[in-house]
């Protein structure tokens, strides 16, 4: 397993056991009892909104987890549920929502470059580095990967009708091949900005499950958990707001068309109170940095740094740095179909036949017109035995 898909499996691991708990907690059953530690957390949450802020998720498990206020497994659930109560509430879950599909929908097209650059702990020295190019088209896609570890460039191709699939497509000897059936698992974009900016939904068209960044519209519509916290959060220097849903927390700058500026992940476990408690640092953390305007809301970061941390120490990051982005640039629909280089060896699944690119006789072709020739050699040899037996004959008629 490569470093890449390493650093993706973790973050997905931290998050799915995260969700757990905080799932366990939620639909464990709630014990009417004493209400006396739930309405002390409500005056902490009062006390910090006469102060000019908003109660965010921090202070919800700062004050759930006070010895003091002793509170109860149902009784932190209940305090969770209120926490929205005490936001300022101008800005609705719905309204950034609708905000990121909207940018999502003005994105027709894009063609974007960029440099991945992964280093590790002691344990992972290696420096893996691979250059992406990413383009879709409405429903056509174009990827391209190159890494120091692989040098000659993989280019997989859809354009709407045949899937193409090269490797070595630098060498002297690129092979490819040419199916009917898209599968998404060939468009894998590992660390894409796009996606991180939260302006490409990744399930729609390429498969980064394995990578697991949280998708910003789902999490603002179907998580009950998620808040909106009009805070002032300074991150890389600028104001912003956050939308968590305790495990997932977005950093949203206003001032850029609400453009994502960090995502953090926490661990989230439960005890056997039911009670839940969140580390104090999180254990991913991917930061936007030098966004640069497209028009239509569109902010792409031209720096990506993403952190993955074990025990609150760094033990694995990647670099993103991006090289060019065309944004609703029209692209020829032969550029997703003219992808096969020549000289390539072909095997058209479609068509059911092997050949060398720009050579009009199929490997199958050529072994249909041998065959051909075969035939032809055996009926001249047996016409030409005939030939000799009926002239023998004759030969013996006049000699007998």
């Amino acid at each position: 397993m490569n470093s890449s898909r390493l650093f993706s499996y973790s973050v997905s691991y931290i998050y799915y056991v995260s969700v757990f708990f905080v799932s366990l907690a939620f639909f464990c059953p709630i014990v009417i009892g004493d209400d006396s530690g739930l309405n002390k957390a409500l005056e902490c949450f009062e006390g910090i909104k006469r102060s000019g802020r908003y109660p965010d998720d921090s202070d919800f498990f700062k004050i759930s987890g006070d010895p003091e206020i002793n509170l109860t497994g149902s009784e932190q659930i209940q305090l969770l549920l209120r926490l929205a109560e005490f936001q300022r509430g101008s800005i609705s879950k719905d309204d950034i929502s609708r905000l990121f599909e909207l940018k999502r929908d003005s994105i027709h097209n894009a063609d974007m470059r960029y440099d991945v650059k992964i280093t590790g702990s002691s344990a992972l020295k290696e420096l893996v580095e691979v250059s992406y190019r990413f383009v879709f088209s409405k429903e056509k896609l174009y990827l391209s990967r190159r890494g120091h570890l692989a040098p000659n460039t993989s280019v997989n191709a859809y354009d709407g009708a045949s899937l193409f699939l090269i490797t070595e497509y630098d060498s002297d000897e690129p092979s490819a091949s040419i199916n009917s059936q898209i599968s998404l698992g060939f468009f894998n974009c590992p660390h894409l900005p796009l996606t991180h900016a939260m302006l490409f939904d990744p399930r729609s068209r390429v498969d980064s499950a394995y990578e697991n960044l949280s998708d910003i519209v789902d999490m603002l519509r179907d998580s009950t958990l998620t808040c909106v916290f009009e805070n002032d959060y300074e991150v890389n220097g600028y104001s912003c707001i956050k939308i968590s849903d305790l495990t997932r927390c977005f950093f949203l700058n206003p001032n850029k068309d609400f453009s994502v500026i960090r995502y953090e992940l926490y661990a989230v476990e439960s005890d056997s109170g039911g009670k839940i408690k969140r580390g104090s640092k999180p254990v991913y953390q991917s930061d936007l940095k030098n966004l640069r305007d497209y028009g239509n809301g569109i902010w792409i970061p031209t720096h990506i740094e993403q952190n993955l941390f074990i025990s609150n120490t760094s033990w694995q990051r990647a670099y993103v740095e991006v090289a060019s982005v065309l944004i609703n640039q029209e692209l020829p629909d032969s550029f997703f179909s003219d992808v096969i280089p020549e000289n390539a060896l072909v095997s058209d699944g479609k068509r059911g036949m092997v050949y060398r690119q720009s050579d009009h006789a199929s490997i199958n072709a050529l072994l249909k017109e041998a065959a051909k020739s075969k035939r032809v050699r055996i009926f001249q040899y047996i016409s030409v035995t005939l030939g000799i037996i009926l002239i023998l004959g004759n030969v013996l008629d006049l000699l007998f």
